[in-house]
C-alpha cells in the first residue's frame, strides 16, 4: 500500500516533472509547445513607431481601435505613481503621460 505522499508524487510525475501539467522550457524550446501569434494590435504598433517621422496621434488612433489595450493604459495611467493632476481619460493623455515618464530599467 502507498504513502500519501508517495501516492502524490505519483499523481504529480504522472502528470509532469514539476507537477503543474505544464510544458517544460525545453519542450518549449524545442517547438513542442506552439506559441501564439502576437495580437495584430501589436504589429501595427511596433510598424508605426520603427517609422521615424510618427506621431503620437496616429500611436493614440491605433490603440484606442483596442478596447482592451485602452482599458490596461488607462489602468496603469491612473495609479498613484502616474496621476498627478487628476484622472486620465483619453489615449492622447496616457501616451503623453507615459512618454514622458523617466525610464525606470
Amino acid at each position: 500500500m502507498m504513502t500519501k505522499i508517495e501516492n502524490e508524487f505519483s499523481i504529480k510525475s504522472a502528470r509532469d516533472k514539476d507537477g503543474f501539467g505544464a510544458d517544460s522550457i525545453p519542450d518549449i524550446l524545442a517547438e513542442k509547445t506552439k506559441l501564439p501569434s502576437p495580437p495584430l494590435i501589436c504589429i501595427k504598433i511596433l510598424e508605426l513607431v520603427r517609422k521615424d517621422d510618427f506621431t503620437f496621434q496616429e500611436l493614440a488612433q491605433i490603440i484606442g481601435a483596442d478596447p482592451s489595450l485602452t482599458a490596461k493604459l488607462l489602468t496603469v495611467a491612473n495609479t498613484p505613481h502616474y496621476t498627478r493632476s487628476g484622472q486620465v481619460s483619453s489615449v492622447e493623455k496616457v501616451i503623453f503621460l507615459l512618454k514622458t515618464e523617466p525610464s525606470q530599467a
